[in-house]
């Protein structure tokens, strides 16, 4: 009975910290599967800093790559019937989309360019913005990934206070950061 102990008071059992953790673990195990199995994501946002509570952030990162990596080798099993390897392999459906919307930007030339105007900016900062905007007014598009698939792109790159002056067909662009958005997504799934 080495996880449990006595109290002093009522003589009744209790379990551990370690029991209470294990618990706790096994249970955000199951919910990050269960997210995990929708959207692709959440194993190593929900169980690593339960896990670095008991060994550390090193070690609970280390523990955590193993079902990631293991999640998506089963995803990749299910799917692979699924998937045209010839666009897979020769650039990817997702950046393919991201180069579609990429090539329908525009952007507010005169009130960006009067905008750059009335920043108090170097020279060199404000030469850079300029030719940011001359680039997109131009459509000169630049696209690349980085190893990660990680997409750089004019509009990756542009200075945050020119976005403002952004348009598809005319639309404003909305800017939402969804960073650890997996629990989110999962709640709205399930809900």
């Amino acid at each position: 009975v080495g996880h449990l102990r006595s109290l002093p008071i009522h003589g009744e059992m209790m379990f551990s910290d370690t029991t209470w953790l294990s618990i706790l673990m096994a249970v955000v195990g199951f919910l990050a599967g269960a997210i995990a199995s929708v959207s692709g994501f959440g194993i190593g946002s929900l169980l690593t800093p339960v896990v670095a509570a008991r060994v550390g952030t090193k070690r609970a990162v280390a523990a955590v790559s193993v079902p990631q990596v293991t999640a998506t080798a089963l995803r990749c099993w299910i799917m692979r019937k699924h998937v045209d390897r010839r666009l897979h392999w020769s650039f990817g459906l997702t950046h393919k989309r991201l180069s579609e919307w990429l090539n329908k930007l525009d952007i507010e030339y005169q009130p960006a360019m009067s905008f750059l105007r009335s920043c108090d900016l170097s020279v060199d900062a404000f030469r850079a913005r300029c030719l940011s905007v001359e680039m997109l007014k131009d459509r000169e598009f630049f696209f690349g990934a980085d190893r990660q698939g990680r997409v750089h792109t004019n509009l990756t790159n542009l200075w945050s206070q020119l976005r403002q002056f952004l348009r598809i067909q005319g639309e404003e662009l909305v800017n939402i950061d969804i960073a650890n958005s997996q629990p989110l997504f999962f709640g709205l799934f399930v809900w």
